[in-house]
């Protein structure tokens, strides 16, 4: 399920100083001029001050603290807010510019989820989307998102929104930012891509926790994001550090084949970059890497020779690998040895509600 965070922009109401000088002269029953007599200045800017013609400065904050009793820090703190207030406002009228820029995103799935606010004010969702990518303008996130190649498995069919696989990716990036793992160390990682492959016979709710703390022990975050609308992706790698590596998964088919192949190809994206860039890409690569890691070719070359795939066999090769029957069912109807009808069964059907149960990050502060 995804966390509603909120990234919310609120607009507070905020005064200008000179209306609560106002008050303060109206209770004390003194007169503009007379304050002014006080502290020395003219009646002219005090006018200007009630009328917030002139800031409050810090030399004006101490002697309203010295005539009226209102602490310096007061005045100064009233000041401030109100100047930042003014500066939200100008800035909400330069952001409504950009609501066409907004509309490209999947708007409606981000405020359901609670990541953005509901707001009859299209600026204000601006607003939200550059904080939730942590931007000041759209320029910046242009900049930032708008060249980006990242390693991604998706459908050869379907294309994805990009706005709606850039929202995915740092909706990723968050779970992993409150996340700690070790410095990645490639051969610890390919040793433990072995222990992981016996976890494709667990349930989705066993090896969705061990999957991440065996990753995070060689330097590896795997986070679980549902895939957003307008996307077709099963996963992405990509580097957020030179030590530190993330992998991130949709689960969108809901299948154990899928899920595994889709993990193993990712995880062979980052052991094939040896540069370590920020961003990978070498997906034929990746996909032979998955086959040949879940399966040895000399093995499947021997197994396939056969042309038969009944049940019973297919399980006793999976039982002789040492994975789940339902991986030797997803390669056989991806290679067109057996329809896509065929052996369904013995594929694991995967619930996202059991995968991201209980299986925040390493290290996840709460």
């Amino acid at each position: 399920m995804m966390n509603r965070t909120g990234y919310a922009y609120l607009p507070d109401y905020c005064v200008p100083p000179g209306w609560v000088l106002e008050e303060i002269l109206e209770s004390k029953n003194m007169k503009p001029a007379e304050l002014a007599r006080r502290c020395g200045c003219s009646r002219t800017h005090i006018h200007k001050v009630l009328n917030a013609k002139v800031a409050v400065e810090p030399e004006t904050a101490i002697q309203f603290e010295r005539v009226l009793g209102v602490k310096a820090i007061i005045w100064t703190n009233l000041e401030s807010a109100y100047r930042l207030h003014l500066a939200k406002e100008k800035e909400r009228e330069k952001f409504i510019r950009n609501v066409q820029w907004a509309q490209r995103f999947p708007v409606k799935f981000l405020i359901s989820t609670g990541v953005l606010s509901k707001s009859i004010k299209p600026a204000d969702t601006v607003i939200e989307l550059l904080t939730f990518f942590g931007v000041g303008s759209v320029d910046a996130w242009e900049r930032q998102f708008g060249s980006l190649n990242v390693a991604m498995r998706q459908s050869q069919v379907f294309q994805s929104n990009r706005e709606a696989v850039l929202c995915w990716l740092r909706l990723g990036e968050l779970q992993a930012m409150e996340a700690t793992c070790a410095s990645f160390d490639s051969d610890a990682f390919k040793k433990t891509l072995h222990n992981i492959r016996s976890l494709t016979n667990e349930a989705g709710e066993v090896f969705a926790v061990r999957l991440r703390e065996l990753c995070s022990a060689a330097g590896v975050l795997v986070v679980y994001v549902p895939p957003l609308p307008g996307m077709s992706l099963s996963g992405a790698a990509r580097w957020l550090s030179s030590d530190k590596a993330l992998i991130q998964l949709s689960l969108r088919h809901k299948t154990n084949d899928h899920f595994w192949f889709t993990f193993f190809h990712e995880a062979g994206h980052l052991l094939l970059n040896k540069k370590r860039m920020v961003f990978v890409d070498e997906e034929k690569d990746a996909d032979n890497f998955a086959k040949d890691f879940l399966i040895p070719p000399n093995d499947w070359a021997e197994f396939v020779k056969n042309n038969r795939f009944s049940e019973e066999a297919i399980v006793g090769f999976a039982n002789m690998q040492g994975i789940a029957p339902g991986i030797i069912v997803g390669r056989l109807q991806h290679e067109k040895l057996i329809s896509y009808r065929w052996h369904n069964h013995l594929k694991e059907k995967l619930d996202w509600e059991k995968i991201s149960v209980d299986s925040s990050p390493p290290g996840c502060i709460d």
